[in-house]
């Protein structure tokens, strides 16, 4: 437990809610796949209508992020309102430029699948998890990028 608390602890905000949103898509990519590829004829048709689709990425990506980042925020809230560094839109751009190729390549598989399969709804929803996964791929580099860089974490207090 000490290690695990040793971890939270050297955790900015920013860091910590990159950790958040990761755990957010995951949830939601969990829930939306298993809606979705629930079906009996799944190759051919989507179990659940595109409209139902966003219902449910919208309400759950809500409610988790809500019920994760209130308190990510409450136990960071010296780092909170600290103003995005150099290091900060480099590492969001770094994330965005990742972020952006997987939903290329996810997105253009996608199409391919299309043609083979020629079921809409099935795009749809398989265009709606590239974009899931994408934003997971972002909030990973985050992470990684920000305990890359600022590890050892020093706060603005100890400086």
């Amino acid at each position: 437990m000490s290690a695990l608390k040793k971890f939270v602890t050297a955790l900015s905000y920013k860091e910590a809610q990159a950790w958040v949103f990761m755990i957010v898509n995951i949830l939601v990519i969990a829930i939306y796949s298993k809606e979705v590829f629930s079906g009996p004829d799944v190759m051919n048709e989507a179990g659940l209508p595109a409209v139902a689709g966003l219902i449910i990425v919208g309400v759950c990506t809500t409610i988790f992020t809500i019920l994760l980042i209130i308190p990510t925020a409450i136990i960071f809230n010296r780092t909170a309102n600290d103003p995005a560094d150099e290091r900060d839109k480099k590492i969001r751009a770094e994330g965005g430029a990742v972020a952006f190729w997987t939903l290329f390549i996810l997105t253009a598989s996608t199409l391919i699948s299309y043609v083979a399969h020629q079921s809409g709804d099935m795009l749809f929803h398989s265009v709606l998890i590239a974009i899931l996964a994408a934003q997971f791929i972002f909030a990973c580099v985050l992470a990684i990028k920000y305990r890359r860089i600022g590890a050892p974490l020093i706060s603005r207090e100890q400086v």
